[in-house]
C-alpha cells in the first residue's frame, strides 16, 4: 500500500499530542499557544479537519490540518507538518496532492493557503509550479535557536483544476 492519509479520530489524540511535542514549534497554529495538554487539545478543536499522513507501513509520519474554511470568502488554510527525517518528509510529500484534491472536492474553497517556516521541509514539491509564494514574514518566530521567516503559499481552485 502506498503512503496515504486518513481522517483523525478521537483515539488519535495521544499521537497528535506527541507529534506536536516532537515537531514543536513547526505545527505553529497549535504550538504558539503552548504545549500543555489542555491547551493543545483545545487547539485541535479549531480545525475543520485533521488528517494523519502515514507511510507504506501505515506508520504515522505527518499531519495535515484544515482551518479557517470560510464559506463566504472561499478561503482555507491547510497546515502540513511531517517529522523532519527524510523518510517521513517523502511519505508526506507523496500524500499532499491527493489531500489537496480532496480539500477542493469537499470544501467550498476558492483559494487555499499553506504556511511553513523557511527552514521547514517543503511538502509541496510533489505539486511543482502550482503553489505561489504570496507572503513572507521575516524573522517571524524562533525555530531551533534562530529567527525564522514564515512563508505563505497560495493555490486557487482554478489553478489547481487547470484549463477546462
Amino acid at each position: 500500500m502506498p503512503s496515504g492519509w486518513r481522517i483523525a479520530e478521537h483515539a488519535d489524540a495521544p499521537f497528535l499530542y506527541q507529534f506536536l511535542l516532537d515537531t514543536d514549534p513547526l505545527w505553529w497554529r497549535v504550538a504558539r499557544h503552548g504545549t500543555a495538554p489542555d491547551r493543545a487539545l483545545a487547539s485541535f478543536s479549531q480545525y475543520d479537519a485533521v488528517l494523519i499522513i502515514f507511510d507504506t507501513d501505515e506508520i504515522p509520519v505527518g499531519v495535515a490540518a484544515l482551518a479557517e474554511v470560510s464559506t463566504g470568502g472561499g478561503t482555507g488554510t491547510l497546515e502540513l507538518v511531517s517529522y523532519p527525517d527524510e523518510h517521513s518528509v517523502e511519505a508526506s510529500r507523496a500524500a499532499v496532492a491527493e489531500i489537496v484534491e480532496s480539500v477542493f472536492e469537499m470544501a467550498p474553497i476558492r483559494h487555499l493557503y499553506v504556511e511553513r517556516f523557511d527552514e521547514q521541509p517543503d511538502l509541496l514539491t510533489a505539486m511543482p509550479g502550482q503553489w505561489a509564494l504570496e507572503v513572507r514574514m521575516p524573522e517571524f518566530a524562533y525555530v531551533d535557536g534562530r529567527l525564522a521567516d514564515r512563508l505563505t503559499f497560495g493555490l486557487t481552485r482554478s489553478e489547481f483544476e487547470g484549463p477546462q
